[in-house]
């Protein structure tokens, strides 16, 4: 024992040595001024260079006190429970030796199986509270994540209803945009034509109607000659140009033009293919009238054309316009498209971590089935319930939380009732807070006490019933129920303060 507790002392030393750091920090000084020396003497990349080797080997020296480290703490670990061992069996042979008489080792054994039920109680209380707390928790995370997961599939069918119908109504804008350019390219088609066909009858009757005025101005030309200005009275030559010219006075025409007219006459007349000579007037006074018509019909053609041309503009920009909407339609169903899509990818990853999150609370629930089940195996022994004892592992915590319930119920009822429990439960509290009280007292008078203090701190027994007997030198004293009482609730502290439930939300 001596050598384990020197032993012991040591390895407290070099860890508290380990801790302090104090060699650390002068290596690092150390090197500090060595590496801003190297920078002063050598370049910059040799000094990089060397301070990389440096921190390579110093991580190798880390690394090799790490291991060192570890090694030291599992050797303490080792050594604490050989001691541990040691002292519970020296305990046992003590207490073995001094309870000789069989009534007082029936009492002790009794005093101690109570401790023992008060013990496992006091457990099953706190976790009953952690685990009803936990129960509460997992309910309401498995509603939430319910509703959400059927929120998720709600929408998720909606958006599939409506890209189905937007994709429908995208078929059905493309068939109408097909057909709509077939028909405008179909009467742009035909008002080509027909623009065509009013210029080709234009021009013909165009050309007709020149032909016609051409040929009308020349006949006129040539039956009704331009009139000349009768002479002057002043004129000196009056008298002397008829008798000159051989002009006749009786109409002031010439035999020469007379004969000239008679010939365009006849030539007229056969044009026509009258044979007398009223029919030429006639058919002249046709030919005007002719004329006037074309004229007519040329000034309607033309406000005709006017109105095609006007129509094939408005044509033109209703097919721009119609145009311009497709391509913004198209535009637009690209935009709802995407969209849509992205919603689509964006409900898909919340639908995966929606799932990833339950199958991590499945994984939390699991554990805590595991746990309920080491708990309800320890609780076997307690006593008889309803059910059988013999409870497989089940996939439901809420079965195992049923069964520690009547377990505890069961505990309860062997206390003596909910008031027995409850007067238990602050009588126990109120020693928890007077070991709380001493032991801060007994840690002050374990630090004056110096190298030679116990490495487990004894707490001092409370008053019993039974006075215990007075030991003698040679013989250690024997812990009474209070003493194995208040080091149970020591463990029990401890385990739980190691087995704490963290759950994240």
């Amino acid at each position: 024992m001596a050598g384990l507790k020197r032993d012991i002392k040591n390895l407290q030393n070099k860890y508290s040595r380990t801790m302090n750091n104090e060699d650390v920090a002068e290596k690092v000084a150390q090197t500090s001024r060595e590496s801003s020396a190297c920078v002063r003497k050598r370049g910059l990349e040799q000094a990089i260079g060397k301070v990389d080797e440096d921190n390579i080997r110093l991580r190798k020296k880390l690394d090799l006190v790490k291991y060192e480290s570890d090694k030291q703490h599992e050797r303490l670990t080792q050594l604490l429970t050989e001691y541990e061992e040691l002292m519970s069996g020296k305990i046992r042979k003590t207490i073995e030796k001094k309870l000789e008489h069989p009534l007082k080792k029936k009492i002790v054994d009794l005093e101690n199986q109570l401790h023992r039920v008060s013990v496992m109680q006091m457990e099953a209380d706190t976790v009953r509270k952690k685990y009803r707390s936990v129960r509460a928790n997992l309910k309401a995370d498995a509603a939430f994540y319910v509703s959400s997961l059927r929120n998720l599939e709600q929408s998720i069918k909606e958006q599939e209803m409506e890209i189905k119908q937007l994709q429908g109504v995208k078929e059905e804008a493309v068939e109408l945009r097909d057909i709509t350019k077939e028909v405008l390219t179909q009467q742009e088609i035909e008002a080509m034509n027909k623009s065509k066909e009013r210029d080709n009858v234009l021009l013909d009757y165009r050309q007709r109607v020149e032909d016609r005025r051409m040929e009308l101005e020349r006949l006129e030309r040539m039956i009704f000659p331009t009139t000349r200005l009768p002479p002057r009275d002043d004129d000196f030559d009056v008298a002397e140009k008829p008798a000159e010219n051989g002009i006749d006075n009786v109409g002031g025409i010439s035999t020469g033009e007379m004969t000239y007219l008679g010939e365009a006459f006849t030539k007229l007349r056969s044009a026509t293919g009258v044979t007398r000579n009223e029919e030429v007037l006639d058919r002249f006074l046709g030919q005007r009238a002719t004329k006037e018509k074309l004229q007519k019909m040329r000034t309607t053609m033309e406000e005709d054309k006017i109105n095609l041309e006007k129509r094939r503009q408005q044509l033109t920009a209703e097919i721009e316009m119609q145009k311009f909407s497709e391509t913004k339609d198209a535009d637009q169903n690209a935009e709802e498209l995407t969209k849509s899509t992205m919603k689509i990818a964006a409900e898909i990853e919340r639908q995966v971590n929606a799932e990833k999150e339950n199958l991590y609370i499945q994984g939390i629930i699991e554990d805590i089935a595991k746990m309920l089940w080491n708990l309800c195996d320890k609780l076997r022994d307690v006593s008889e319930t309803s059910r059988s004892d013999n409870v497989d592992k089940p996939e439901n915590p809420f079965v195992l939380l049923e069964f520690l319930d009547e377990k505890m119920m069961a505990a309860i009822k062997l206390m003596g009732g909910q008031d027995e429990y409850t007067k238990w439960v602050k009588e126990i509290a109120e020693k928890i807070d007077t070991l709380s009280i001493e032991s801060t007292s007994d840690t002050g008078k374990h630090d004056e006490a110096g190298d030679e203090r116990p490495l487990f701190p004894r707490f001092p027994g409370a008053p019993t019933p039974a006075a215990p007997p007075i030991p003698s030198e040679d013989e250690e004293e024997v812990p009474t129920r209070s003493i194995l009482k208040r080091q149970a609730q020591l463990l029990v502290d401890t385990k739980s303060r190691r087995k704490a439930f963290n759950f994240r939300r």
